[in-house]
């Protein structure tokens, strides 16, 4: 079984993150980050269970990629 990874939006560490939802496996988790961010611009990270710590980040306001 894949890894799950979680896809919040805001920025890590800051107190207005929100969850969206869960994804089995990094890459998976990744692309639908880029297709959220891609819909509705803003920044976004994913965030791992087991590593308990944020593993990627995307920043999609503005054009920003």
């Amino acid at each position: 079984m894949a890894a799950q990874y979680g896809i919040f939006s805001g920025s890590f560490g800051e107190d207005d993150v929100t969850w969206l939802e869960s994804v089995e496996g990094f890459d998976a988790a990744y692309d639908r980050m880029k297709q959220i961010g891609t819909e509705r611009p803003g920044k976004y990270f994913l965030f791992s269970r087991d590593a308990r710590k944020a593993l990627a980040s995307i920043d999609t306001t503005d054009g920003k990629s």
